[in-house]
């Protein structure tokens, strides 16, 4: 009987040390995370984030002048450090603007990022597709700013693709005047295949 307790007991012995052993190492492993802890920014962005979203703003706020946004001043847009989407004096751009001014902001967003992207490190693929950015009605001033900003990217080393049915007498003056490759489609672009007779 008592040699049963003693081994009981050395039984217990050595559960005690496992899970002794086992606190000593997350311990270790939480003064680590400690560390690390300490080093991340207070505010959770690093000065390189900050310097993005300043580059991004700066950005934003070019182009929205440039394409005649008018819903609010250019100067007062920014990008939100919390969403990274575009807002004005703390609050983010809803329903205020008008269609057109919509799609403006949105021109100007993402060719920011496709423009971001050469200053600071992203993961941007360098390539930016449009599908029918006059959309809305905007303004055919706007439009060929848009494609006059976009023209920038080649010399880059980026690409921005558009697809459009845009007249041609609208489309052609511009693009006459600017870098770019214009591919044109007669009739519809995605067609029936020939039936092939057996």
């Amino acid at each position: 009987m008592t040699e049963r307790k003693i081994n009981d007991f050395m039984g217990l012995q050595n559960i005690f040390d496992d899970a002794l052993a086992a606190f000593v190492e997350m311990s270790e492993e939480y003064i680590r995370i400690l560390n690390e802890k300490s080093e991340l920014p207070d505010d959770e962005l690093s000065e390189a984030d900050k310097s993005k979203l300043e580059r991004l703003s700066m950005l934003l706020r070019d182009q929205a002048r440039q394409f005649g946004f008018i819903t609010f001043k250019p100067e007062d847009l920014s990008i939100s450090s919390d969403n990274y989407r575009p807002e004005t004096e703390g609050f983010e751009i809803g329903f205020e603007t008008s269609a057109s001014d919509a799609i403006r902001l949105k021109w100007a967003y993402q060719l920011g990022l496709l423009e971001l992207a050469v200053t600071h490190k992203t993961n941007h693929p360098g390539v930016l597709v449009f599908d029918e950015p006059r959309q809305q009605s905007s303004s055919k001033v706007s439009f060929e700013q848009l494609l006059i900003r976009a023209a920038t990217a080649k010399r880059r080393g980026q690409q921005v693709i558009f697809s459009t049915s845009e007249d041609l007498s609208v489309l052609n003056p511009i693009v006459d005047k600017i870098d770019c490759a214009k591919i044109v489609f007669e009739g519809h672009v995605l067609q029936p295949l020939p039936s092939n007779p057996a």
